[in-house]
């Protein structure tokens, strides 16, 4: 098969594939888009070294079979896809994106989605995102902003805590691969709690020390006013019971507390974050009394971490493909589970139920 390398849109840092993985697709002819690597210092000779065609427009490819770009495909990109028998992999979060779902559904575009690529429900690109953003972004990152504070809408929560900076009260809203990442990267268990419905996901964390509440309305209302951090995750997709952050309940945090929200990028984010949202990656604001923080592409946050599990990734969903694109989205679970729209339809529960749209399950 052609497969077809586009290199990412200029706000994004990160890139899909990395020369030395190229030579684990299976006997594919390799396009790479010119400057590809530029972002992480890696030439276009790097690839060809390693097999690949470099190119300057996806045009300049005669029929590609796979193309892959992360962001968003130009207009110019979305008409040089002309067959359902063409398939796009990216990272797409299309319920948070509908402008850009309404696109690929007008060009009849197949689209696969990594984040829902997933084996025996184990989501391996959306796992190793969380786990970036609950170890870079709500530990080193909230770590960078306290110490890089220029505003100083940190100082009186520095001011406040500095006694007690290992003493925080932490309240995480919602199971998540980042809960896991963030109980084991967090200080003093005891002083965690987290809020989760789903029985099952309350069992995983009894050896943790940390206390498991109920994730209602009420409770969440009462626990944040004592929540030095309340941090809102991303949900395991498929999981429509996510507990919403409200206005309300983050006035009533104490004083000079913070909100971290790490649920922007899958379209979880609070009402905060949709009032206030910024193309600017990630960003801090002051909302009433509490200091809220968006962390959004992680990926252009720390695009080397980012790049070398996506371009693995990547490469194992190529391979799973083998040389049959239809066949595959019909016998290969792995890949029908993670194919989100088929010839102008879309083809995933959660994204139709999310923007109560139709969709035709494959």
């Amino acid at each position: 098969m052609n497969i077809v390398f586009l290199k990412e849109n200029k706000s994004k840092k990160y890139i899909s594939i990395l020369p030395e993985d190229l030579v684990k697709l299976n006997n594919h002819k390799v396009f790479i888009q010119t400057e590809i690597g530029k972002e992480l210092n890696i030439g276009n000779e790097e690839y060809q070294k390693n097999g690949a065609t470099i190119i300057k427009h996806l045009k300049d490819v005669n029929e590609p079979n796979i193309i892959v770009k992360l962001s968003e495909l130009t207009n110019d990109e979305l008409k040089q896809i002309k067959s359902p028998e063409q398939i796009l992999i990216a990272n797409l979060y299309l319920a948070n994106n509908p402008v850009y779902l309404k696109e690929l559904l007008k060009y009849h575009i197949t689209s696969l989605g990594i984040e829902m690529y997933h084996r025996e429900h184990k989501y391996e690109w959306l796992l190793h995102n969380e786990v970036l953003k609950a170890r870079f972004g709500a530990n080193d990152y909230l770590d960078y902003l306290i110490k890089t504070d220029t505003k100083g809408i940190f100082k009186k929560f520095v001011e406040k805590n500095k006694k007690r900076i290992h003493d925080l009260k932490y309240v995480i809203i919602n199971y998540s691969y980042t809960t896991h990442a963030l109980v084991n990267a967090l200080p003093n268990k005891h002083n965690i709690t987290i809020l989760e419905s789903n029985h099952s996901y309350k069992e995983l964390f009894k050896d943790h020390g940390v206390k498991v509440l109920d994730a209602s309305f009420d409770i969440l209302m009462e626990e944040v006013k004592h929540a030095d951090v309340l941090i809102n995750t991303t949900t395991i997709p498929g999981d429509l019971t996510h507990l919403r952050i409200t206005k309300d309940m983050i006035q009533k945090m104490p004083q000079d507390s913070i909100y971290l929200d790490l649920g922007a990028d899958q379209g979880f984010g609070s009402e905060i974050t949709e009032e206030y949202n910024t193309p600017k990656h990630p960003f801090a604001l002051a909302y009433k009394k509490v200091i809220n923080i968006v962390l959004q592409d992680i990926g252009s946050l720390y695009p080397k971490e980012s790049s070398e599990f996506t371009s693995k990734i990547i490469v194992r969903i190529i391979n799973d493909f083998e040389n049959d694109i239809v066949l595959a989205i019909k016998k290969q679970q792995s890949i029908s589970n993670a194919i989100l729209t088929f010839s102008g339809e879309i083809t995933n529960e959660v994204i139709g139920k999310a923007l109560k749209l139709k969709y035709k399950e494959i």
